[in-house]
């Protein structure tokens, strides 16, 4: 059971803020390739709930997207700086970085079952096209 301390609302979002940088992965062969040692890499899905589906990429996730045939769902970024919309956004970020704020849902794909659970209409319309 989680336990929240400081402000609790009804909502079932959160104000979150990325800073990155997009980065293509349909051309990686595997996830390791696609992030180096210290990196993070986020993807941004569709709207959920409430709110958009953004989530860390670990290399178990990053396996059942492809092997669900739903990579088009998602962009892909190289974080440099992300949190809450409290966080502060770094002044010097790298050409090409992107800074934007957007809502967090809480049901997020943090685990490959909230995935599979979250994208399971993609993941058949994948199946029935035969893309998998």
């Amino acid at each position: 059971m989680k336990t929240r301390t400081g402000f609790v609302s009804n909502s079932s979002s959160s104000s979150f803020v990325l800073v990155g940088k997009e980065v293509d992965p349909r051309d990686i062969t595997e996830f390791n390739a696609l992030k180096e040692e210290d990196d993070m890499v986020m993807a941004i899905g569709k709207c959920l709930d409430d709110a958009t589906d953004i989530f860390e990429v670990s290399p178990n996730i990053f396996n059942a997207i492809i092997e669900n045939a739903i990579l088009d769902q998602f962009e892909f970024y190289k974080v440099y700086s992300c949190g809450e919309s409290s966080a502060e956004i770094p002044t010097d970020i790298e050409a090409g970085c992107y800074a934007f704020c957007c809502d967090r849902d809480y049901h997020t794909s943090d685990t490959v079952e909230d995935l599979l659970e979250n994208y399971e209409e993609e993941i058949k319309e994948a199946k029935s096209d035969k893309k998998i």
